[in-house]
Parts: structure tokens; C-alpha cells; sequence
């Protein structure tokens, strides 16, 4: 268990480190967005990836999961992989190219069709890029998955700012982003590349993907709840209001789900090697990263509620002044994302990846549901902002059923559940106690954009302080004298 916990905190700094150097590069990108997109440009772009991004949630059909959670592996089960997930992912892409016209005439864009095909083109790069990935997951090597991570979001991040400037609007964001799937699979072959022989072995395969497809309907119900707001706040409010609910929804969303991809990348390969002959010491890892995933994303919520929708308006003008009450709304259904999200790695690890896809399957009818209720009644009081308070009623729900679900898996009581996110919110209050005394004093004494800054700063130097010499967290990977190769896993003997 204390070697695991090792490699989680490992995980954590190099994926965190990795997500810190991919937030600088969105950040950067999102400036220039902010100056030189209209509020309709984004909009359109936003249409294109959300078709996209349903569309690579079939990346592999789940087989990457499979081979990450399986305990044996062989030369030819992922050769045969490899083959497999790269036709598939080649085929889906020409396919929505080959239909994006009538898409786009079902969004009532039809001649913003090409920006369909073109995004689409990013799966058939990421799909030939998934077996060396998840090869480099199963195997933990965390440092060279930041590195694959930060070399493609940084030419990315180069590929969008350079159109935007150029002039390419909302072209830009759209190519960069199929460019993203090109730089993640040149950066994978740099760093480890892999060379499958050419053969391929159906049955094998077929073992990998009866696994697989759960995991794949759950990923693709996911993808596709998440980005139905999207297609909702288009339908109901125009594309220019969605290009600033895309902006709200990626100031407020982003940098959360940037920490849960660093604690599901970190989990899913750990909680896969200790297993269910251990639960008890499954019970404790997952504690464990949930009360980490909460100590970041909470007060990173109480920051953004507190701060965002004002530099917004400091950066933009009123450009997007229409985003800064959907920030105030958005990052607490990021924070209540962040919690759920992170269980159905749990599900996979354990070989239940149906769990994952029952829960996907409850949160898209309640998003559904609470949706429409809250457009059609508070629709035109509340704009867009009635999608906003959808996710928030949506999480509450699925949080509560996820931990009941979690409990068919390791043996976890309600009190250890909430004493794990204890500590995180007691941080939260505090934190915003704190913002509340000292930012009137500093906006009296201070002008506005300094003020501003001052107390962002005494937030973050709150947040650190009190992971540090409060609840003696470290910020960087330590490792333990005498300790065991990283290849070694020292699981405590479960008595109870």
C-alpha cells in the first residue's frame, strides 16, 4: 500500500506537472480567443468539436482499457490491437466526413460542413496513438506521459494561436484541434515508439473487446452527456450565446477536469495492479485520491467563483461580459464532476466497467430531464444558466448513487466517505471566509485590476500554505529511503 501510495504521488507530480505546462498553453490560446473571436465564431467551432468529440469516444471501442486492466499481455495481443484500433478509428473518421454534410444541415450550419470533416480527422491519429499510449499507462511511466502530453498541447497551442493571429477565426480552432491528434501521436513515437508486426489474431482481439465494450458504451454515453449542453444551449439560445457559454463552460470546467485527468491517469493503472484481493487496501487508495482530487478542485471552485468572471472582464472588456454568471455556476458543477468522475475508474480496475455505464446511463436521462425542465420554465430569467444549475441538480443525483454503487466494490461506509472530503471542505470555507475579510479591505486600498491580483494571490498562498503545514502534504515525489524498484507493488495484508 505505501509503494502504491508512491506512485500515486509520483503520478500526481509528473501528469500534474504536465497538466500545469497544458493549462499555460490553453491559457495563452484562450487570451487570443478572447481578443479576436466573436462570440458566434466560437460558437460555430464549438459545434464542430462537440460532433467530434462524441465521435473519438469510440476510439478503440474500449479495447485500450482492456489492455491496461489485463493481467497478462503478449506481443501478439497487442500487435493485434494496434491493427485493430487504428482501421477502426480510420474508418469512423472517413465515415463522419462522408456524413458531415447532412450534420451540419441538422445544426442548421450546412455550410459550415468541412469544419465537421476536418475535426473528425483527429480520431484516425488518435487511434493509431492509443495502443503505445496505454502501453505507457499499463506500465506506469508517468514521466513520459507528460511528456507526450506537454510536446502536444504546446505545438497544439503554437498551431491555434499562429491561425488566430493569421486571421483563420473560427477555422483555427477547429484545425488545431485535429492537429492536436496528429502532434500526440508524433510525440508517442518520439518518446516510445512502438512497431507492431503485421498480424493480427480476430480471437484475441474478440477477448480484449468483450471487456472493452463496456467500457466503450460507458465512455460514449459519457461523452455524449457532456457535451449535450452544448447542442441544448444552440438549440435554445443561438450560436452566439453558446460560443459565451463555451467560453464560461471552459474558463469554469477546464482547469478542473485538467486535475481529474492527472487522478484517473494516476488511479486507473494503480487500482488495476492491487486488484480485489485487496480491498481494504483498495478502499484506502481510493480515500486517498478522493480527498487529493477535492483538496485541488474545491478551492480551485471557491478561486473561479470568486475571481474569474472579473478578469474576464478585465481581459476582455464586455466582449464576454454574458459568460461571468455561468463562471459562478460552472465551477461548482466542476467540482461536483470531478468527485463523480473519478469513481468509474474504480468500476474498470475492478472489472466492472457495467457499473461505469449504468452510471453513465443514469446521469444523461436526469441531465435530460432537469434540462428541459429548467430551460422551458426559468428559460427566459435565467438564459443559458438554466443548463448551468442542470449539472449541478445532474451531480448532486449521481454522486449520491455512485457511492452506493462503489460499495458492491470495496467495503466503504458513508463516515469514511465523508471523512475523506472533510478536510477539503473545511479548506474551501476557510478560504472563502478569507476572500470575504480581505478582499474589501485590499478594493479600498488598492486600485481595481491590483486589488484583484493581491487577493488572488493571498488565495493561492492560503491554499498552498494549508496543504503544507496543515495537512503536511508534499508538493513533489519523495522517495522512501531503502525503499523498493518502482516495478514492485507492497500491498498490506487485508485482516478485516
Amino acid at each position: 500500500m505505501r509503494d502504491a501510495e508512491s506512485k500515486v504521488r509520483r503520478g500526481f507530480f509528473w501528469l500534474g506537472a504536465s497538466g500545469g505546462a497544458l493549462r499555460v498553453f490553453d491559457l495563452a490560446g484562450s487570451f487570443v480567443i478572447l481578443w479576436l473571436l466573436t462570440a458566434e465564431q466560437m460558437g460555430l467551432a464549438s459545434l464542430a468539436w462537440t460532433v467530434a468529440v462524441i465521435i473519438e469516444s469510440f476510439n478503440g471501442l474500449g479495447v485500450g482499457v482492456a489492455l491496461v486492466q489485463a493481467e497478462q499481455l503478449d506481443e501478439l495481443e497487442t500487435d493485434s490491437l494496434f491493427w485493430f484500433s487504428s482501421v477502426v478509428g480510420l474508418l469512423l473518421s472517413l465515415g463522419v466526413a462522408l456524413l458531415s454534410p447532412s450534420i451540419a444541415q441538422a445544426f442548421g450550419r450546412a455550410p459550415y460542413w468541412p469544419m465537421l470533416a476536418v475535426a473528425s480527422s483527429r480520431l484516425a491519429f488518435m487511434s493509431v496513438a492509443l495502443v503505445p499510449m496505454q502501453l505507457l499507462l499499463r506500465r506506469l511511466e508517468f514521466k513520459s506521459l507528460a511528456v507526450v502530453q506537454t510536446l502536444a498541447a504546446g505545438l497544439g497551442a503554437i498551431t491555434k494561436i499562429a491561425l488566430l493571429l493569421s486571421g483563420a477565426a473560427a477555422w483555427a480552432l477547429v484545425i488545431a484541434h485535429a492537429a492536436e491528434g496528429l502532434f500526440t501521436l508524433l510525440a508517442v513515437y518520439l518518446v516510445a515508439p512502438f512497431w507492431p508486426k503485421l498480424r493480427f489474431s480476430a480471437q484475441r482481439t474478440r477477448h480484449f473487446l468483450r471487456f472493452g465494450a463496456k467500457a466503450s458504451a460507458a465512455t460514449i454515453l459519457y461523452q455524449s452527456y457532456r457535451n449535450l449542453d452544448f447542442v441544448i444551449v444552440g438549440k435554445a439560445f443561438g450560436v452566439a450565446t453558446l460560443g459565451a457559454y463555451r467560453i464560461a463552460f471552459d474558463v469554469a470546467t477546464v482547469p478542473a477536469l485538467a486535475v481529474l485527468d492527472v487522478v484517473n491517469r494516476t488511479a486507473f493503472p494503480i487500482y488495476s495492479r492491487i486488484g480485489l484481493g485487496h480491498p481494504a487496501a483498495l478502499k484506502r487508495l481510493f480515500l486517498s485520491m478522493t480527498m487529493r482530487l477535492a483538496l485541488v478542485s474545491g478551492p480551485l471552485a471557491v478561486l473561479l467563483m470568486s475571481f474569474a468572471p472579473e478578469i474576464l472582464t478585465l481581459v476582455s472588456g464586455s466582449r464576454w461580459l454574458a459568460a461571468g454568471p455561468m463562471i459562478m455556476v460552472l465551477c461548482w458543477a466542476a467540482f461536483l464532476r470531478t468527485l463523480t468522475q473519478s469513481i468509474p475508474q474504480l468500476f474498470h480496475a475492478a472489472g466492472r466497467p457495467d457499473l461505469a455505464a449504468y452510471d453513465s446511463l443514469l446521469t444523461l436521462p436526469c441531465f435530460l430531464g432537469s434540462g428541459w425542465l429548467l430551460v422551458t420554465l426559468f428559460g427566459s430569467v435565467l438564459g443559458a444558466n438554466a443548463v448551468s444549475l442542470a449539472w449541478i441538480a445532474t451531480y448532486l443525483v449521481t454522486l449520491t448513487v455512485l457511492y452506493f454503487m462503489t460499495r458492491s466494490i470495496i467495503p466503504l461506509r458513508a463516515l469514511e466517505f465523508a471523512k475523506a472530503l472533510s478536510q477539503p471542505l473545511a479548506l474551501m470555507g476557510l478560504l472563502f471566509g478569507a476572500l470575504s475579510l480581505i478582499r474589501p479591505l485590499l478594493q479600498r486600498a488598492l486600485p481595481s485590476p491590483a486589488s484583484t491580483l493581491v487577493s488572488l494571490a493571498c488565495g493561492i498562498g492560503l491554499v498552498f500554505g494549508y496543504a503544507r503545514f496543515v495537512l503536511k502534504i508534499r508538493l513533489s515525489p519523495k522517495a522512501r529511503p531503502g525503499g523498493r524498484r518502482d516495478s514492485e507493488l507492497e500491498l498490506e495484508r487485508d485482516d478485516d
